[in-house]
């Protein structure tokens, strides 16, 4: 399996995979596959770049993907966004790579701090991100009903 940063041109690439995600885990992420199917090319293209200060990074076995995690910025911090791994793939170690990746990214940006929000009920994840070195924040803005906010120091 190896790990690939995604450019504005790989954007179909991109659309495959998060409609992927989105028909796995609909209630993990805050877009419907209904809304993703709508976006246009340009769409894609600012999704890919996290609204052209961030990256997203795909984790590929061949050319099948099997997992996406996106990083940018969110106010002064890094944030995590859009972590999925394909079931059939999942207690491999993809999903810690992937983080591994995104804060690497976030450390070569500069950042000093990255954080995440995600859903209470996702134990899985949790459990990921606490190995990880996340801990449990106050709740900001950012976050919405049935969340808690994680965030790790780098």
């Amino acid at each position: 399996m190896r790990l690939e940063q995604l450019q504005s041109e790989a954007w179909q690439e991109a659309r495959a995979v998060r409609l992927q995600a989105l028909v796995d885990a609909p209630q993990a992420f805050g877009s419907t596959l209904r809304m993703a199917e709508q976006m246009s090319e340009a769409d894609w293209r600012a999704w890919l770049s996290v609204s052209g200060e961030g990256t997203t990074i795909i984790a590929l076995d061949g050319n099948e993907a099997h997992g996406v995690i996106r990083v940018g910025p969110e106010g002064n911090d890094a944030g995590l966004f859009s972590l999925w791994v394909a079931r059939t793939v999942r207690g491999q170690g993809i999903g810690g790579n992937l983080m591994d990746a995104a804060v690497q990214w976030a450390r070569d940006m500069g950042y000093d701090r990255v954080c995440l929000n995600v859903h209470r009920q996702n134990l899985a994840a949790i459990r990921l991100y606490v190995r990880k070195g996340f801990v449990r924040t106050v709740p900001d803005a950012s976050v919405e009903e049935g969340e808690d906010r994680y965030a790790m120091p780098l």
